[in-house]
């Protein structure tokens, strides 16, 4: 097996950089898959950022987008992040979101995301 996104710096080092726990769902109004995962600045997992990746079909893993960093404020970063769809008609669940989705950071969750396509305004 090969990574989608291999570790930039080996985990053993004091800088290291790695993208890891990522969370992936099929999102109904992209008509695609969305990863969001973390990215390490150190080998005790520190939290550098969270990231969004997008690919159509998971048969060619090499489509994955460059990781994108989603605006966060520091001092709320931390691991897991992930969506939970809001549509109950559409069964909507962790692994099924649409335009707009509960967005959960360590398992809790204060806000929500917005998933819009090029050009597309909010």
């Amino acid at each position: 097996m090969t990574p989608i996104f291999p570790v930039t710096t080996d985990w053993n080092r004091a800088d290291a950089d790695a993208f890891w726990g990522p969370s992936i769902h099929w999102n109904t109004h992209l008509r695609q898959y969305v990863i969001l995962l973390n990215r390490a600045k150190d080998g005790h997992f520190t939290e550098e950022g969270i990231y969004v990746t997008f690919n159509r079909g998971l048969s060619n893993p090499s489509c994955w987008s460059p990781p994108q960093k989603i605006p966060v404020p520091e001092d709320k970063l931390a691991w897991y992040p992930q969506v939970v769809g809001l549509d109950k008609s559409r069964r909507e669940t962790d692994k099924l979101a649409g335009r707009v989705a509960r967005f959960f950071i360590r398992g809790q969750s204060r806000w929500e995301i917005v998933f819009l396509k090029r050009g597309e305004r909010d």
